[in-house]
Formats: structure tokens, sequence, C-alpha cells
């Protein structure tokens, strides 16, 4: 490798100046989206958040127990705050079952109603099930009453399907 003229040159300690190409001067030319080399996209906030994320593991950790304790301790603190009453103050439906309690009291429990439903293999009409059926029925118009015979739920009425009106 002596004999190469680069290296005769090296040996020599004065180098001519060294001239730039025409090549090297040039722009570096712009990458052809249709080639498939695409330029790497810019940071977004999700990326940074996300490669902050990867850096710091125990940190992100951390911090996700804290941000679900803090969900937990605002659940526990509001707690079962909703109702699952049916009146609203205000409401026209509030003032309308007010209405049918001062006129209607008969009706029960501010105009609600139900349909008690009974199956039987031998019929509706077997004595049995008369008996039965007009038992619960005393017990529904006695307004469910508990040990002391106190009605728990006063007002409430039951018209029998043996009955005229029924």
């Amino acid at each position: 490798m002596a004999d190469h003229p680069m290296c005769a040159a090296a040996d020599r300690k004065t180098m001519a100046p060294m001239t730039a190409s025409p090549i090297a001067l040039a722009p570096a030319p712009r990458p052809n989206p249709s080639s498939g080399h695409r330029p790497p996209p810019r940071a977004t906030a999700l990326g940074r958040v996300g490669g902050w994320c990867f850096e710091h593991r125990r940190a992100t950790v951390a911090l996700w127990v804290v941000a679900l304790a803090l969900v937990f301790a605002a659940a526990g603190t509001v707690g079962p705050s909703f109702g699952s009453g049916s009146s609203v103050p205000g409401a026209d439906s509030t003032a309308g079952f007010a209405v049918l309690e001062e006129h209607f009291p008969d009706l029960g429990m501010g105009g609600r109603s139900g349909t008690i439903v009974f199956r039987a293999d031998q019929g509706v009409d077997d004595p049995e099930v008369i008996a039965a059926m007009e038992d619960l029925f005393a017990t529904v118009d006695a307004g469910f009453p508990d040990d002391a015979g106190a009605p728990q739920a006063p007002g409430a009425t039951v018209t029998s399907p043996y009955t005229e009106g029924g």
C-alpha cells in the first residue's frame, strides 16, 4: 500500500488543498413519498406522554394507583346519592299524585296500581285456590300488617276476581 498515490502524499507532510466536488455542495434530495420512505414523524403530545411513561414505569404505575384511589374515595364520599323515588319536587306529576290522593284515597298509594297473578295446576276455580287467594287479598286490604297488627302499606286495595266488580 505504500506505493498508492494517497499513501505517498500522506508520507510527504505536504498535501494539496482538496477541492469540493459539485456533488458534495448540492442539497440533499427530498424523499419521494411514493418510494415508501417517509421522514420520521414529529413527536406529538401523546407520543411524548407515552415516551415519558415508558421511561418512568414505576412512577406511571404509582400515578395510576393514586388516580384509582382518588376515584374510589370520591365514590365512597358521594355514595349512592341517587334515589328510586318517582316524585320530583315541583313537577306536574307530583301535583297530580297529590290531587289523586286527596280526592281518591281509596286508590291507595298515590294512584299506583299493580297486578297479582296466580298460577294453579288445578285451575283458579278450585276451592283451595279461591281460599288462598282470598286470604292474600284480605292481607293486602289490611295494608300488609306486621306482627303487632299495624299496617305497613296502608291504603292498598284489591279487587278480587271473585266479586261482582272483579
